[in-house]
This record gives structure tokens, C-alpha cells and sequence, in this order.
């Protein structure tokens, strides 16, 4: 005799939903269901699990704050399933593409005063002066031989006789900014 044709609501079927609904008296031996229950709440459980949710979250959202004394499992799950059922989710967005977009210039630190700050290839940050300015300075081949008028020649008392001594750019009101997180 040729097996009978699946009923309309098995057809639909997820694979998980009658092992799930099985298992459930593992997580609490007060919803031990008849097999009956269980294909009766099968279908249930797999609109639950088409619309995305995982077993897990169905076993926990079924089986979470039961109250003390049940006297039908099934009725209360079954009411779960129809009353607590999550809608289906949006798809997702695809993210626009953005060709104009560059990414940023990777972390490096500065070789004169150590500070990190971006840019292409390392070197000096804005606030130091250019490397070639304290090769300069070291070489004792500066171009100029008198001092500017922005930079007036003051003694120092702790430098040695002969030597130069090198300061770094001069800033509006004579303070350097502050950086924050400093």
C-alpha cells in the first residue's frame, strides 16, 4: 500500500520544529507533550523559525517565565506561538558606494617630538620644523648669518660658547595650543 500523502500543514514543516517542541521537556519537565500537541503546535514553531529565529531563542522564549502550576503545556505554548511571534525582519540595506571616499591616512609618529598624528608616509608633524631645518642647524650651514627681526637673538645663559641654540616656530601670543588629551 503506497504511503498516504503528507497533510497540508506538514508540508510546511521546518526540520527543527517537532524535535524542538520534543525537547522541550528537557529545559522543563512540566511541558511534556503528547505527540498529538506536538504536531498540532509543529506548523507554530515554523513560522517562528522561517521568519529568521533561531531554535534556541524559540525553545527559550516558549519555555521562559512559565507560571508554577500548568495544567495544559500545549494550550500555553500554543498561545506563546500566537500571540509572541516576532515579525520578519527588513532586509538590509545595501550599504551606498562611495568611489570619492579615500581612507584615512594610517597613524604614524612624529620623528622630532614623538607625537602621533597622521599621514601618509612618516616624517614630522605640523608643529615641528622641517627635518631639513635641524640638519642645518647641526651642519652649522644655515644660509642666514644675522638673526630676523621676529627672532631676537636672546643670551642663554646655559648653552656652551659656540653653540647654537635651535627653538621651534614661534606661535601667536608667544604660547604654543594645547592639544587635547594632553
Amino acid at each position: 500500500m503506497p504511503d498516504a500523502p503528507a497533510a497540508p500543514e506538514q508540508q510546511h514543516l521546518h526540520a527543527d520544529a517537532v524535535d524542538l517542541l520534543a525537547g522541550l521537556r528537557r529545559r522543563d519537565p512540566r511541558l511534556l507533550l503528547a505527540e498529538r500537541d506536538v504536531r498540532r503546535l509543529a506548523p507554530g514553531v515554523s513560522a517562528w523559525l522561517e521568519r529568521g529565529v533561531s531554535p534556541e531563542m524559540v525553545a527559550r522564549s516558549l519555555s521562559a517565565d512559565l507560571p508554577d502550576q500548568i495544567r495544559r503545556p500545549a494550550s500555553v505554548l500554543a498561545y506563546r506561538l500566537a500571540e509572541l511571534i516576532p515579525p520578519y525582519l527588513p532586509p538590509v540595506p545595501e550599504a551606498p558606494e562611495r568611489p570619492d571616499m579615500k581612507p584615512p591616512d594610517p597613524m604614524q609618529n612624529c620623528d622630532g617630538c614623538d607625537r602621533g598624528h597622521r599621514a601618509p608616509k612618516p616624517g614630522r608633524c605640523s608643529f615641528c620644523p622641517p627635518a631639513d631645518a635641524d640638519a642645518d642647524a647641526d651642519s652649522g650651514t644655515d644660509a642666514e648669518t644675522e638673526p630676523d627681526a621676529d627672532t631676537e637673538a636672546e643670551p642663554d645663559t646655559e648653552a656652551e660658547p659656540g653653540t647654537r641654540v635651535v627653538r621651534g616656530p614661534r606661535w601667536p601670543g608667544g604660547r604654543r595650543p594645547l592639544l587635547k588629551g594632553r
